[in-house]
């Protein structure tokens, strides 16, 4: 959720009053939001290889080496208007997972477009979209 986000931005604010951040006026009525897919391969949080898989980053001893940032995760958004429904989405996407790599490997068709990086659409809804991405299942039994 980290390398392909759902959502390329984060829902827009709007400014009440006038504040300043990271030294920088913003007027009141000001319409903020956050780049979630630069936010979550932003090189000085997630390092060098920020746009490679590297599941090994999220191991307990790897985690304490990281700069400690909250904010640097936000695929269901964050704070008290969040996602309503990450729990049970988490909790979904866990036990079809689960479940589906019990029973099927998985590759990718020969010559794929994604064998290197997984190509997204970028269109004008919110949305991150793969191109069409065929998937080879074999049934382990």
């Amino acid at each position: 959720m980290r390398m392909v986000s759902t959502l390329k931005e984060n829902q827009p604010r709007i400014t009440t009053e006038p504040l300043q951040l990271g030294g920088y006026h913003i007027p009141a009525g000001t319409v903020i939001t956050v780049d979630i897919y630069c936010l979550m391969h932003n090189r000085k949080v997630w390092g060098d290889d920020a746009d490679a898989f590297v599941p090994a980053r999220h191991e307990p001893q790897k985690l304490n080496q990281m700069p400690n940032n909250v904010w640097s995760w936000l695929p269901f958004s964050g704070g008290p208007r969040k996602c309503v429904g990450m729990g049970l989405a988490m909790a979904e996407m866990r036990t079809i997972l689960a479940m589906l790599l019990r029973k099927y490997e998985f590759d990718l068709p020969e010559g794929s477009i994604h064998a290197d990086k997984i190509q997204l659409c970028h269109g004008e809804h919110p949305l991150l979209i793969p191109l069409d991405m065929p998937i080879k299942f074999t049934k382990r039994y």
